[in-house]
């Protein structure tokens, strides 16, 4: 390979690398740079598979064309498949940034013609300065720096190369010839800008408003201004989230005291228009005590934040809620929407203690600084706790796009690792409402922005490996646990450890019903869990969460109630690539506490699940398989057709093009002398190669046609070569009839390697 193609190639994989850091500076630099590396690796294996230039400076054949077209379609033809298959994907100006990386890399490999190699190097260009003007990531600057470097050399090598066909020795007379064609100015060239000027002008100026919208929106924006694009980086809603100013409306994480009161309903609304009003016992009233923020509240008539309202409680005995909106209202509704892996348990309060009677929370995590650390160069918040086994848990990323917030609470994923949400870099603007339920410290969630989180999932088919935190309460159980204590011996039958949790578990899921009716029976709210368990079987989320974390703490381990959101990936909508949350999706859950420290979800209501591990692409090829078995299982006939009709297709393909080149040189116009003449000597040369005889490489048409046979009309075809294929002169050196016939003639007494109806013709031309 040529010295400068190689140097094209290397300019356009230091492009490539620069704006594969600069597309997503958070993500590792070992990362991007593999990626690129392997796109680099691909357009080498590509440049392999070019022709050879017979001449450096012509127009490049159609073949390379068509190859690094092809080439740098694989970004575009992948989004679809990499969208389903991760939940994520490229917005619209990186996916064109795609294209064109792949563009270059792909002229880069047909550099042996020279337009191809100067177009390779415009499309590095390009790049570079969408790395340089992204990110001032240290990775880019150091790989423009090494692109400048190599750009310098390869131009002083393209000025040798164009120099050097104009050397003229000293002393030997030179003849320069002007033509009357090189002295026409540059008029021809400014009328057509001026056209083109016009006629965008005048297409600003008359096309209709909303027209001028929709073509807007072909420009490379984040996210254009009529539709929502899920994988936008920005625009239409969702802009910029740091604002400056005394505008309270505004979505700004700036320390300003002016906040706008929500009108938007509290979780607990929500809660009792999902699950249903508590019951109210009139003769048993609680007297409580109240803090001082409850105090305040009363006096200054404003509700206190939900993260500061103390000894908030959760009975299960209720009334009947609302009826759950379908679909197309949680679309519209939608609290949040969540892309990535699912599905996902986002908490939203935490009740870690049980009187029998209702669940309370413990007392608020006044931290003001959540323990996080700032990774400056991935522009992250890590998670200060130690890293779980990594065996025992897989990676998940999640986007969350909070639409209507609820109050102070950022939905996130139960086990997160690090997040970024928006463009804040200061840790003080959170804090822990409980132990790994993030909300803002000291104002309202703002709608519009979007939570980037990363999160180690633990693995539900390897809970066993996870040591449980023991449960021992202070002074023994109390009178109203012994029903439970009796239920959970019962069921467990004596075992321990996470053989207990299951048992537990799988009889609630297994012997008990999802019923969000309330219980027609219940009298008291504080018998309507016994009643649950012993007598109606049947219940709402909250039942079957409530009684899985009495019955495992009465098996003698800590755990929790949880209420928060379940957002279900089989509710995805297929238009945004997103689930929306709404208040239909309220759920409550059951967790466990291991010795670590980490909350394990347990999910003891039917229907619902834990997420499990992304499928290696071994299972994903077997699943496709199986598909692909299914289909042929059910479609028969379907399937044997196409299969026929493809396999024939590859089988007989050279025949199939033997055919079709004879057909289009028959219907080439007999004025295209020159043109019947070249598809005539390729279709001979490719019958030839069949044949096993070959042109050679440093061998002309002429030549080797003079050698291969002693015909006449050969060796007449061959002089007529030299015209076709070497000549300046327009005149053919006989009739354009006389060299049809001379064509089809060889054609016909060529007919080794030609095709008919019972194979290939084999017979081999005497001398």
């Amino acid at each position: 390979m040529a010295i400068d193609r190689v140097m094209t190639m290397l300019m356009l994989g230091l492009a490539s690398a620069a704006a594969e850091i600069a597309s997503d500076d958070s993500r590792p630099v070992g990362n991007s740079l593999s990626i690129s590396a392997a796109w680099t690796a691909g357009a080498i294996l590509l440049a392999f598979m070019m022709p050879n230039a017979m001449n450096p400076r012509s127009r490049p054949p159609v073949i390379p064309i068509v190859l690094s077209i092809a080439f740098s379609m694989i970004p575009v033809v992948s989004e679809p498949f990499i969208r389903q298959q991760t939940g994520f994907g490229n917005p619209l100006e990186l996916l064109m940034v795609r294209f064109l990386r792949c563009l270059g890399l792909g002229l880069a490999a047909a550099a042996a013609w020279r337009p191809c190699q100067h177009a390779a190097v415009i499309c590095g260009l390009f790049l570079i300065l969408f790395a340089a003007a992204m990110s001032d990531h240290r990775g880019v600057l150091v790989l423009v720096a090494c692109h400048a470097t190599v750009g310098g050399i390869w131009l002083m090598n393209e000025y040798r190369i164009s120099q050097a066909g104009a050397a003229i020795p000293h002393g030997m007379p030179a003849v320069v010839e002007r033509l009357p064609g090189d002295l026409r100015g540059p008029w021809a060239r400014l009328v057509g800008v001026v056209v083109i000027a016009a006629i965008v002008a005048g297409t600003a100026v008359w096309i209709p408003p909303r027209g001028g919208w929709r073509l807007g929106e072909w420009i490379a924006t984040s996210g254009g201004t009529g539709e929502q694009d899920p994988y936008a980086r920005g625009g239409n809603g969702n802009g910029d989230d740091e604002t400056e100013g005394d505008n309270p409306e505004s979505t700004g994480m700036t320390r300003s005291d002016i906040f706008l009161d929500s009108p938007l309903p509290t979780l607990y609304d929500m809660i009792s228009d999902m699950f249903g009003e508590p019951f109210k016992v009139k003769d048993q009233e609680r007297v409580e005590a109240l803090d001082p923020s409850q105090v305040k509240a009363r006096e200054t008539g404003k509700t206190p934040a939900d993260n500061l309202r103390p000894n908030r409680s959760f009975p299960h005995g209720r009334n009947k809620g609302k009826p759950r909106p379908g679909a197309a209202d949680r679309a519209a509704r939608a609290l949040f929407e969540v892309s990535g892996h699912g599905p996902l348990h986002v908490r939203a309060a935490a009740y870690d203690l049980f009187d029998g009677d209702a669940w309370r929370e413990g007392a608020p995590v006044r931290a003001s600084i959540i323990p996080v650390t700032r990774d400056t160069a991935l522009k992250r918040f890590v998670m200060a706790a130690a890293r779980p086994d990594a065996d025992n848990h897989f990676p998940a990323r999640h986007e969350i796009r909070i639409t209507h917030p609820s109050g102070s609470l950022i939905p996130t994923p139960p086990h997160m690792s690090s997040f970024r949400l928006g463009r804040l870099s200061d840790p003080s603007f959170f804090a822990w409402a409980q132990p790994g339920i993030l909300v803002f410290a000291s104002r309202k969630t703002p709608s519009g922005i979007i939570l980037d989180a990363e999160s180690l999932v633990p693995v539900a088919a390897r809970y066993e490996s996870f040591k449980l935190t023991p449960y021992l309460p202070e002074g023994g159980h109390p009178e109203w646990r012994r029903p439970y204590l009796r239920i959970a011996d019962e069921w467990t039958a004596g075992a321990t450890g996470w053989s207990a949790v299951r048992a537990i578990v799988d009889r609630l899921r297994n012997d008990y019903r999802l019923d969000r009716s309330p219980g027609p029976g219940a009298a008291m709210a504080g018998q309507s869990l016994l009643d649950f368990l012993l007598e109606r079987k049947a219940g709402d989320s909250h039942m079957f969460a409530g009684a899985a974390a009495v019955l495992v703490e009465c098996a003698g381990y800590q755990t929790r109630m949880v209420t928060g959101f379940y957002a279900d990936d089989a509710k995805k909508d297929p238009e945004t690539g997103t689930v929306p949350v709404s208040s239909a999706d309220l759920h409550a859950w059951a967790e466990v506490r291991t010795s670590a420290g980490e909350w394990l979800i347990l999910e003891a209501t039917p229907g619902y699940r834990l997420p499990e591990p992304m499928p290696g692409w071994g299972e994903i090829l077997l699943g496709w398989l199986a598909t692909l078995a299914g289909f042929v299982r059910d479609r028969p006939l379907g399937f044997a057709l196409p299969t026929a009709l493809g396999l024939g297709l590859l089988a007989f393909r050279a025949r199939i093009s033997d055919a079709i080149s004879h057909a289009a040189l028959l219907m080439t116009d007999p004025a295209e002398a020159r043109t019947l003449v070249v598809r005539a000597l390729r279709l001979i040369e490719s019958r030839a190669r069949r044949c096993g005889s070959p042109r050679p490489a440093q061998s002309t048409f002429s030549a080797w046609l003079v050698r291969s046979s002693d015909s006449p009309a050969v060796a007449e075809l061959a002089c007529v070569s030299d015209w076709a294929l070497y000549s300046d002169d327009p005149s053919p050196p006989m009739k354009t009839s006389e060299i049809r016939q001379l064509c089809v003639g060889c054609l016909r007494f060529w007919s080794g390697g030609a095709w008919h109806w019972l194979g290939w013709r084999t017979r081999q031309h005497g001398r």
